[in-house]
């Protein structure tokens, strides 16, 4: 519908400045034509969540890893892309340590947001990658929190300057979002240190020994 706009917009500002050529007239039909069947450029994101000490619990390091993945599309306009990922940080984490990829080079972290993006646009084609970030959970956070944390794929494609006045040369997908969730448990308890069997077999021998020193002390006497 929005594409079918533009042509009738084209079409008006060319009639009221006099008319149109039938070779400019085929041109931007033919244009408007490919826009029509073009591809919108697409984008896919996963997060995943894993604990270094086996479970979610208070003072516990867990690893968020990000999979994304977003292409350019078909569309002839589109010259560029831009894109970013955003991942939102509640309040019980502390953030320890993050890792970029070749894709996403630079990232931010201020106000509970961590942010990966590129210094420059992205040509035309097809990216995938992989982000990971570690934090650790709280060690004021009470067992049975649930801890939700989204992170959502902006895509941005960047167009020629259109044919048609005001129209903006970008168009800005809806964002791609995901979210990695758990239940935070209680601390395992410490476990009470045992005596192994050579530490029983060490302890018998020494006191025996100390018992045999005492009978012969005893017996001296």
């Amino acid at each position: 519908m929005e594409k079918q706009s533009i042509m009738n917009q084209y079409l008006t500002v060319r009639k009221c400045r006099g008319g149109y050529s039938g070779i400019t007239t085929f041109l931007v039909l033919t244009l408007f034509f490919l826009v029509a069947l073009s591809v919108q450029a697409n984008a896919a994101i996963t997060k995943t969540a894993a604990y270094q000490s086996g479970a979610p619990y208070p003072g516990s390091t867990v690893v968020y890893t990000i999979n994304y993945s977003f292409d350019s599309g078909t569309d002839p306009l589109t010259t560029e892309l831009d894109a970013t990922l955003v991942d939102v940080v509640p309040s019980s984490l502390s953030l320890v340590t993050r890792v970029n990829d070749s894709n996403f080079t630079t990232s931010t972290w201020g106000a509970s947001t961590l942010t990966w993006l590129r210094a420059t646009p992205f040509a035309l084609g097809a990216y995938s990658g992989t982000v990971t970030y570690t934090a650790t959970i709280n060690s004021n956070v009470t067992p049975g929190t649930v801890i939700t944390n989204p992170v959502c794929l902006n895509v941005t494609t960047i167009e020629a300057a259109p044919p048609v006045p005001n129209v903006a040369p970008a168009a800005v997908l809806p964002p791609e979002c995901t979210t990695a969730q758990f239940t935070v448990v209680a601390a395992p308890a410490t476990p009470v240190p045992t005596v192994s069997e050579w530490g029983r077999i060490l302890f018998v021998l020494l006191a025996g020994l100390g018992s045999i020193y005492f009978l012969r002390r005893q017996a001296a006497r």
